[in-house]
């Protein structure tokens, strides 16, 4: 567990007394005159522990004007008349908070300069893990938007979570119960994770952010009603499944994603919620059912293919290329009814092109499994399924392609340590030529070869 830390920007107003409240919650503090003190009291810091910090930042003017215990009046301008009024400082230390209390000088932010120097100042002052509660009332001009891109940035560099963002609505104040309105703007931030998240899966194929996040979210719902909200318990079951599916792309498990008992249950799921309760991931949950709308939902070859495009889409090019030549084995299995599970008939078709691209004579074919002694039957059985495997078209067909991948996989799989490696560039651009290649004949003559 990181540091609870509280920063809130004191502005230069003179600030009138009245008590804040949240409905959603129920809170109503205390008569305060600065919101700081409303907010620390919404957030129980009085029961924070001791390595906490309020971090209140400060331009030269709120010190003078807002800040300073020895502040005790100020200048009504409207009546020009003196009220009495202590300064922040003095109300937060008759708070007595367990921990300390640190102002943070900032410039004015009146440029660019200034703007980068703020964010340093706060950001220099954060620890890794810290769980971080804002106070954006007073933070004038473009402090708020700085503080919210502040978050997210720590976030990544410095694991810090942020609990709430607080903001509290003096223009929207009860005059006759001198109640106003303080609310958690906390859901921004959340969109903003929910954005990256998103981001994450449409361009990139990766699910994790967006698994962690729908799991976060839904854990409460979930444990609100025993279980019992069907939506909630769909789209978690949605969810999983979603991460199922996406691992089985990014590990290239082939035979998964040619049974395809995965993406059918992701639709079945996705037919089954009603209502998606959590409206962040609407607009993205039709983008991933889009995304998955080419798979088969039963056992079926075509599935590697479509696969292996998928994984293209995703930059995934590594796996985009081992399921695209595995599905070809895979695809001259099934022809020739040879088993797409056993390794031995699928190195059978790896060699029978291998023949054909070389032009080996038969002397010269390689056919004996080195890990057992064959029969003369074995072996002559293996060699009439090899001579009724080069008579296909499909193999003359895709064997010039079969080479090609061949090739980019071995430069793939020895990282480039091979004589004239390809281009980072040039490999992108040839999977890309022989995914869109393949897929398509496949495609086209299924009716002839399934």
């Amino acid at each position: 567990m990181g540091r609870k830390v509280f920063i809130s920007v004191l502005g230069t107003s003179l600030y009138g007394k009245c008590k804040y409240v949240d409905d959603q919650t129920g809170f109503k503090s205390s008569d305060a005159v600065f919101v700081q003190q409303a907010t620390l009291e919404c957030i129980g810091a009085t029961k924070w522990p001791a390595d906490a910090v309020a971090l209140i930042l400060l331009t030269e003017k709120a010190r003078n004007d807002n800040w300073n215990k020895s502040i005790t009046q100020r200048t009504n301008r409207a009546t020009q008349k003196s009220v009495e009024y202590p300064g922040l400082e003095k109300i937060l230390i008759g708070m007595n908070l367990p921990f300390n209390i640190v102002d943070v000088t900032i410039p004015n932010g009146k440029n660019e300069t200034e703007m980068w120097q703020i964010f340093q100042i706060l950001f220099d002052r954060l620890e890794d893990g810290d769980e971080l509660y804002f106070d954006l009332t007073h933070s004038f001009r473009y402090l708020p938007m700085l503080l919210l891109v502040l978050g997210n940035y720590a976030k990544f560099l410095k694991h810090v979570t942020i609990k709430h963002i607080y903001y509290g609505n003096y223009d929207a104040r009860n005059e006759e119960t001198e109640e106003t309105p303080i609310v958690d703007l906390l859901p921004l931030s959340s969109l903003q994770d929910w954005t990256f998240a998103s981001a994450n899966y449409l361009e990139n194929g990766n699910v994790d952010q967006l698994s962690a996040l729908s799991k976060m979210a839904l854990r409460p719902i979930l444990a609100n009603a025993s279980g019992t909200n069907q939506n909630a318990s769909n789209l978690s079951k949605y969810i999983k499944v979603l991460q199922s599916v996406v691992d089985s792309m990014t590990t290239c498990r082939g035979i998964s994603i040619m049974e395809s008992k995965e993406m059918k249950s992701l639709k079945e799921t996705s037919e089954n919620i009603n209502e998606v309760i959590l409206p962040p991931l609407v607009p993205v949950f039709e983008k991933i059912n889009d995304s998955f709308r080419a798979f088969e939902p039963s056992r079926n070859i075509l599935n590697g293919f479509t696969a292996a495009k998928w994984c293209l889409d995703n930059n995934m090019y590594q796996q985009s290329i081992t399921i695209l030549q595995e599905s070809i084995t895979s695809l001259v299995c099934l022809c020739e009814n040879l088993s797409v599970e056993m390794e031995c008939d699928r190195t059978m078709v790896n060699r029978v092109f291998k023949i054909k691209i070389d032009s080996l004579p038969e002397e010269k074919w390689e056919i004996n499994d080195k890990s057992r002694n064959e029969t003369e039957a074995e072996l002559t059985r293996k060699k009439e399924i090899i001579k009724r495997l080069l008579a296909k078209p499909l193999i003359d067909d895709l064997a010039s392609s079969f080479k090609v991948i061949t090739d980019m996989r071995n430069d793939f799989n020895h990282s480039g340590f091979r004589q004239n490696p390809v281009s980072a560039l040039k490999i992108k651009s040839r999977i890309k030529e022989r995914v869109d290649f393949i897929t398509n004949y496949v495609r086209e003559n299924a009716d002839k070869y399934l």
